[in-house]
């Protein structure tokens, strides 16, 4: 592993604090790092930011807590506690301006874990870290908390033309067993549209992709992901945002049940729509967004190796092999020891550009279990990677890794110990 022996630390102090109730530091914030995503630049430095979070699942005592640090140099700029519960699933998304004050803010997303916890959708200031508004993301067909699931949420395109990033948020499975895709705007939290999605296995676990306007009805639209299960498979499917509408559907005779993933990627085939990547079974299956039909597939290695969850996560980055077509990033887990690692894939056909740093470090539980782009922040021209990990059985905090998009070498780390935030500088390839 490519990392400098010397850390350098952010200092807050280490004793337990008596009248500071963010801080926590004698519980160690275990879980640092399991949520992880892009900021936006925050401190207006000219270098994309990231919010890194711990969602509190260790203990009843640790408040699901967010930190906006600086992707110039690691420092703490933000920290937001959600006041929630420790039960709570999270997932967060920023980079938008939604309160109009030139700097990018940040959606919260929260849905009940193993049944228990709140469902809650707050709208974040990145220049203070306070909660502008709150509200519940639940659509009108899903009032009970116990029938919330998912609560995957992400920034979208205006779409009710008042120059503000709206806000998209899947639930699941609600009463009856179908979900809904549910859009609010970005400045009032006001539901815009709410569209019905097919759940046809009633399946706790999926994903969506906003996509561009498929209809010429003049608004993007959405391709949902539902899971499968025993007997039953996941469906990918194009829906209508203003008809309600499905627009196309993708069924495969690959077993895509219980933990099928969906990732948004750039335009592959040129056809002036973002494609998409369904993984499954090792496999990364790479799909029109315009059609749905299959592009093409990208193995895994097999469970020889450590490709237990080849491609967990997959994100879009720009053409680094020089080829004219953009390329993308994924993570490749182990589901049952601590391996993983980054790899960077062509996205003509899949094949190998590069294989990130620190590779089956110990240190690093499931690096890769979340894994976002931030946007260009070592100068290269390429979109940067942020990956999350699980923490360590043996560590008392988790970590997070900042990896280049262009060749894969780690820019820097962060973990987190009592109250400080250390920050090791990693080392670019020759």
């Amino acid at each position: 592993m490519l990392l400098r022996a010397v850390a350098l630390t952010v200092a807050l102090g280490c004793q337990t604090p008596v009248a500071r109730p963010w801080t926590f530091a004698g519980l160690g914030y275990p879980s640092f790092g399991t949520v992880v995503g892009k900021a936006g630049d925050v401190n207006q430095d000219g270098t994309p930011d990231i919010v890194v979070g711990d969602p509190g699942y260790a203990s009843e005592e640790i408040p699901p807590t967010f930190w906006i640090v600086s992707g110039r140099d690691g420092s703490i700029l933000r920290r937001v506690v959600f006041d929630e519960g420790g039960s709570s699933c999270l997932s967060v998304d920023g980079g938008s301006d939604i309160d109009g004050d030139g700097i990018p803010d940040l959606v919260i997303c929260a849905s009940p874990y193993l049944g228990e916890g709140k469902a809650s959708l707050a709208f974040v200031s990145g220049r203070s870290g306070a909660i502008l508004r709150r509200c519940d993301p639940r659509p009108s067909n899903c009032r009970a908390v116990e029938h919330f699931n998912g609560g995957s949420v992400q920034f979208v395109r205006d779409l009710d033309g008042d120059g503000t990033a709206d806000v998209a948020v899947l639930c699941l499975a609600c009463d009856g067993g179908e979900g809904a895709l549910v859009v609010r705007s970005g400045r009032t939290a006001e539901v815009l549209f709410e569209i019905p999605v097919k759940n046809d296995c009633r399946a706790p676990t999926g994903g969506f992709v906003p996509i561009e306007d498929l209809d010429a009805d003049g608004l993007p639209d959405f391709v949902v992901l539902m899971n499968g299960g025993i007997g039953c498979r996941a469906t990918l499917r194009a829906y209508s945002t203003s008809r309600k509408r499905v627009i196309w559907e993708h069924r495969t005779d690959a077993n895509w049940e219980d933990r099928a993933r969906l990732s948004g990627l750039a335009d592959l085939d040129g056809d002036g729509v973002r494609d998409l990547a369904v993984t499954a079974e090792e496999t990364v299956f790479v799909v029109s967004g315009k059609r749905g039909q299959l592009l093409y597939a990208i193995e895994g290695q097999g469970k020889s190796d450590i490709g237990t969850e080849f491609g967990w996560e997959i994100v879009p980055i720009e053409d680094i092999d020089g080829d004219g077509v953009p390329d993308l990033a994924l993570s490749e887990i182990d589901a049952g020891f601590s391996n993983g690692r980054v790899l960077g894939r062509s996205g003509v056909d899949g094949h190998s550009i590069w294989i990130g740093d620190g590779e089956f470090d110990e240190e690093a539980w499931h690096v890769g279990d979340e894994l976002r782009a931030l946007g260009d922040i070592d100068g290269d021209g390429v979109s940067d990677l942020v990956a999350g990990t699980c923490g360590n059985m043996s560590r008392s905090a988790g970590l997070v890794r900042v990896f280049s998009g262009r060749d894969g070498s780690i820019l820097f780390q962060l973990t987190r110990t009592c109250d400080d935030l250390a920050v090791v500088r990693g080392k670019r390839r020759s």
